[in-house]
């Protein structure tokens, strides 16, 4: 650090004034000093008279020497711009304060702003969840208590299709028919025999319902009942026997009267006559047909089965679609488990008033609808069969024994543009003579009478067999059979 060469000597001690002698003159007047901080102003004789040293020093800024020994120039201690210091951090502050006040008061602004929209999007969501509660509330579906289900205006129906471990499916229609006029809720189960010919998407061509439910799909079996039934059914209910069984046990086991007793290992499962079955004696029992017995006994037991389950579901939808949620089984799109709880629901409610029926669908061996499917179909489902005198569009298969490898052709047009349904997979067989028209099924003789007459063929070539045959009607072209 530089340290100046002059060092000012302190003031000294002020001594006593010396007489003047005779000889010395008279000291001159001492005149008024000159105003401080005058530049130019030359000294007074008295600050002549005393040597430096008893000059005090004049308050104010030190200069600093010309120069030093590290050649620096001369500069100024910063006490000589203090007042510029202190000037400029005042406008610092001055300025910070105004900013920080400016962006306190913006962020004070945001949060006045985001309060008021939480405040609105929570009364809104309250006025919503408000809405949706009272309305569930007056519809009947909140409040597992009140048991009250809502009423429904039309007939609600949907395919149940229930699958066993041996891959066998046994479909049945559940039918809810709210009434109207005074007349009172009706529920229905409609038992669909598993040889009913539907007819499949795009061939032209029909297939037995029980072993083409998982390869068409179920939708596309609900398009061929409700244009054979001319019904509506809405949604499906694929329904696999573990899930049955847990259902059944959830619901606290149901009532049937068994027309026959079931063992399994030596111990009876199902007593025969009225008896509460557990989830597994309840599948057992659904799913049972002893050797010889007709696939209809089988179709009984299993429409007992659901007739049970109904009866046994809770009234109140809310409790109801629980039990099934609980079931574990993964529901079809077109049936959730709410829309499924509030059916049961209102089916049980019919089934405890004893507005509850089991009826099967008149189906013949041939897969045709039977002779009074009409006045079940209309009853129940209030619809009307498709086809002539009640029953459905005949299915013809063709056997070509003319000779002539065309008239496969030219026969299988002939059918389909006479609407009837032409089963694919035409075959051909050793040449004959004559045309052959055959049919089971006595409601089916207008029909074959029709054929003949499209085929060009004479009315003798029509013939009732007692055969069975997996068509309504067989034609074997012979040699007569040709088109002009």
């Amino acid at each position: 650090r530089y340290t100046p060469a002059y060092q000012p000597a302190e003031p000294a001690a002020p001594t006593a004034p010396v007489a003047p002698t005779r000889t010395a003159p008279a000291p001159a007047p001492i005149p008024a000093p000159a105003p401080a901080g005058r530049r130019g102003a030359a000294p007074s004789p008295a600050a002549s008279a005393f040597p430096s040293e008893s000059v005090p020093q004049q308050r104010g800024p030190k200069p600093r020497p010309e120069g030093g020994a590290d050649g620096q120039a001369r500069g100024y201690d910063n006490e000589e711009f203090t007042f510029v210091d202190d000037a400029e951090e005042s406008e610092d502050v001055i300025d910070w304060m105004n900013f920080s006040e400016t962006r306190g008061e913006r962020r004070d602004e945001r949060r006045r702003t985001i309060r008021l929209r939480l405040i609105a999007l929570g009364v809104v969501l309250v006025l919503a969840v408000g809405g949706g509660f009272g309305y569930l509330w007056a519809s009947g579906r909140l409040g597992g208590s009140s048991g009250v289900v809502a009423a429904s205006t039309t007939r609600e129906v949907i395919a149940v299709h229930l699958h066993d471990t041996d891959k066998n499916v046994y479909t049945a229609l559940l039918v809810s028919d709210p009434g109207s006029g005074g007349k009172a809720g009706q529920g229905a189960t409609l038992l669909i025999p598993g040889n009913l010919a539907i007819a499949t998407e795009g061939s032209g061509g029909t297939v037995p319902l029980a072993a083409n439910v998982d390869s068409q799909g179920n939708q596309a079996i609900r398009t061929s009942l409700n244009s054979m039934l001319g019904s509506n059914i809405t949604a499906s209910w694929s329904l696999y026997t573990p899930f049955l069984q847990l259902l059944v046990d959830k619901v606290g086991g149901i009532t049937v009267d068994a027309n026959t007793s079931i063992s399994q290992g030596g111990k009876v499962l199902v007593p025969a006559g009225s008896s509460t079955l557990n989830g597994a004696a309840a599948i057992a029992y659904a799913t049972y047909q002893a050797k010889g017995e007709p696939d209809s006994a089988l179709m009984t037991r299993y429409g007992q089965v659901l007739a049970a389950l109904v009866e046994a579901m809770p009234t109140d939808p809310t409790q109801a679609a629980a039990d099934i949620t609980a079931m574990g089984e993964v529901a079809d799109p077109s049936l959730p488990d709410s829309t499924l709880g509030a059916l049961m629901a209102t089916l049980s409610a019919d089934a405890n008033a004893g507005n509850y029926q089991t009826e099967s669908l008149p189906v013949t061996s041939q897969g045709a609808l039977g002779s009074t499917a009409p006045t079940v179909v209309k009853q129940l489902l209030g619809g009307a069969v498709t086809g002539g005198a009640g029953v459905t569009v005949a299915r013809v298969g063709l056997v070509n024994a003319s000779g002539v490898a065309n008239n496969t052709a030219l026969a299988e047009a002939a059918v389909v543009n006479s609407g009837f349904t032409q089963v694919p997979g035409a075959t051909t067989a050793a040449t004959q003579a004559t045309s052959t028209i055959s049919y089971t099924d006595p409601a089916r003789a207008d029909d074959a009478q029709q054929l003949a007459e499209d085929l060009g063929l004479p009315a003798t070539a029509v013939r009732k067999v007692t055969t069975s045959q997996s068509v309504d009607l067989l034609v074997v072209l012979g040699k007569d059979y040709h088109q002009d």
